[in-house]
């Protein structure tokens, strides 16, 4: 590839937040797909996206964070409310990962949806793609009195209550269209980002 393709490859930035380490390895999956893809992505934690750092470097933003006690992993949050402005002047993409997204029960997999949407309502940012995936429920590094919290939950919404070992609930397949049709979106602007009318 000529030095010139290689700078004409999509700018992206993934940031995510993540508790035990299952919105981490979502993001670094989206990361193969996209690059994979042709674009060029840079992985970060949100809280290693400081203030400082301007995103319109990028052609694009990818935000990512675990549900944690029904709302959105705080660090994800902020990100989002100190950058939504920016983040709504870019091709964007957000997905929230979930123990109720990988639920057997429609009702559960709906509300894990309630909370990525109304999280976005009012952060006032409506990015072109969104999804909820399943996340994981990693039984053996949780403290004694969250596993059995966990536990309950897990029975409640038909996951398993086998404690002994990790359980993962994302749906890869769903990972991997949700990364290709952002790549369909930054193709769809691509004329415009390289005629400079950005």
């Amino acid at each position: 590839m000529s030095e010139k393709a290689t700078d004409e490859r999509s700018r992206l930035l993934l940031a995510y937040a993540s508790m035990y380490g299952q919105t981490e390895k979502i993001a670094r999956h989206i990361a193969k797909r996209l690059e994979a893809g042709g674009a060029q992505v840079t992985v970060r934690p949100c809280t290693d996206v400081g203030p400082d750092t301007p995103l319109d470097h990028y052609d694009a933003v990818l935000v990512g964070g675990p549900v944690i006690r029904q709302a959105l992993h705080v660090e994800a949050r902020r990100f989002v409310a100190e950058r939504s402005a920016e983040l709504s002047r870019l091709p964007s993409a957000f997905f929230l990962v979930s123990g109720a997204a990988g639920s057997q029960h429609e009702s559960e997999r709906e509300a894990a949806r309630g909370i990525m949407n109304r999280f976005l309502e009012e952060a006032d940012w409506s990015p072109p793609a969104r999804a909820s995936f399943g996340g994981a429920i990693p039984y053996t590094r949780y403290p004694l009195l969250l596993k059995w919290v966990m536990k309950w939950i897990a029975w409640r919404n038909g996951g398993s209550t086998d404690t002994s070992r990790d359980h993962e609930y994302t749906n890869w397949d769903q990972v991997d269209a949700f990364a290709e049709s952002f790549l369909e979106i930054l193709a769809a602007d691509e004329p415009a980002r390289w005629h400079g009318t950005k």
